[in-house]
């Protein structure tokens, strides 16, 4: 070999081993990462280089947030209520309560095996459409285990607002959800509360338990009749049980009394913190067991496997991940991403560079 060709592939060698050594790094960034999923939701085709993709949302016990977390999501929720989309005359906000409320009469929503994705898939419009107004804003979730009582953080004046006034026919009077201030369309005008007077207790850290062992998904007749110590989602929905009373989910919204006891109870904002709450509960009963959903087949129409949920043409199977919907609890563990399009090619890189410094071994071994 000539100069001018030892020269050649000496730089040759350098720029392949530049090369290899940048995309080991990026390796090492690629697993480094936070969790991204892609938050354009089930279908999405982008593949796992995924342009759109963005660091995993997290979702806060309420009992921790920051002032400011508290008064961007307060302010949030205000502005989803004084917007109109155009030609509409129910706000944003609205008509979610409308949503939920049609959704409950025709039985897609509650007692049946779709309670807990529906909810899923409600809680995630509603979120993104706090992030159009604010994109730092998630859901937060109340641990009503914890927060057991009527002077809990969540009810002070700077955040919910407290109990609801027996002067005034328990319409809510403080705080930024208050008489005059947030106005209902349906069942109004008044936000109600009337803290413990259907139910005395809020349900205990043992309920909780007693929910997350039952370790199948849900059981026939997959209704409000599914025995709770064989149906998961029935168990934490809160029928049918021994106690001959509702409870868990059902126990909080009679807790809670006044605007929550009915079909639009959306209309107290407290409404998406229970829910993230029961939310979050799936997805520790998902980690704890087998995730899989019952039944494929069987149930009523829009609560199997395959159904289209109404009114939001996505299947319960398209919401099972709640990582894959771009979010997790602060509960949860921080979640190592599975290895992209850049990771699994650095990883090449890697093995490209264990075999060049094999080679060159073996020809000064010669």
């Amino acid at each position: 070999m000539s100069d001018g060709e030892y020269g050649l592939a000496a730089v040759s060698s350098l720029s392949v081993r530049a090369a290899v050594w940048a995309l080991a790094a990026a390796a090492i960034l690629a697993f480094d990462l936070p969790a991204r999923a892609c938050p354009c939701g089930p279908g999405c085709s982008c593949g796992p280089a995924c342009a759109c993709a963005a660091p995993l949302r997290v979702r806060k016990n309420q009992n921790s947030l920051s002032e400011q977390e508290k008064q961007d999501f307060v302010s949030a929720v205000l502005r989803l209520k004084a917007t109109f989309r155009p030609g509409s005359t129910l706000s944003i906000y609205d008509q979610f309560v409308q949503q939920h409320g049609e959704s409950f009469t025709a039985g897609h929503a509650h007692a049946g095996p779709a309670f807990l994705p529906w909810h899923r898939q409600f809680l995630l419009q509603f979120e993104r459409e706090l992030q159009q107004v604010n994109p730092n804003v998630t859901i937060p979730y109340w641990d009503f285990t914890v927060d057991r009582t009527p002077d809990a953080s969540l009810w002070r004046p700077d955040f919910l607002g407290g109990n609801g006034d027996p002067a005034e026919g328990f319409a809510v009077t403080d705080g930024p959800f208050r008489r005059g201030e947030w106005v209902l369309v349906f069942d109004g005008p008044d936000l109600r509360r009337n803290f413990g007077r259907l139910v005395p207790e809020l349900p205990t850290p043992d309920d909780v338990k007693a929910a997350l062992d039952v370790g199948r998904y849900d059981t026939p007749p997959y209704n409000r009749l599914s025995p709770v110590d064989q149906s998961f989602r029935n168990n934490l929905e809160g029928f049918n049980h021994p106690t001959f009373f509702p409870e868990l989910h059902n126990r909080v919204h009679l807790w809670l009394g006044g605007s929550s006891e009915i079909i639009y109870s959306p209309n107290d904002p407290v409404f998406w913190l229970l829910h993230a709450n029961i939310d979050r509960l799936w997805a520790e009963w998902q980690a704890k067991h087998d995730p899989d959903y019952l039944p494929v087949m069987g149930a009523q129409e829009g609560h199997n496997l395959h159904d289209r949920m109404s009114p939001f043409g996505v299947a319960p199977a398209d919401v099972l991940d709640h990582h894959a919907l771009g979010y997790r609890y602060d509960t949860e563990p921080a979640v190592v991403p599975a290895p992209g399009g850049l990771a699994l090619l650095a990883l090449g890189a890697l093995g490209l560079l264990g075999w060049q410094r094999g080679r060159r071994a073996k020809a000064h071994d010669r």
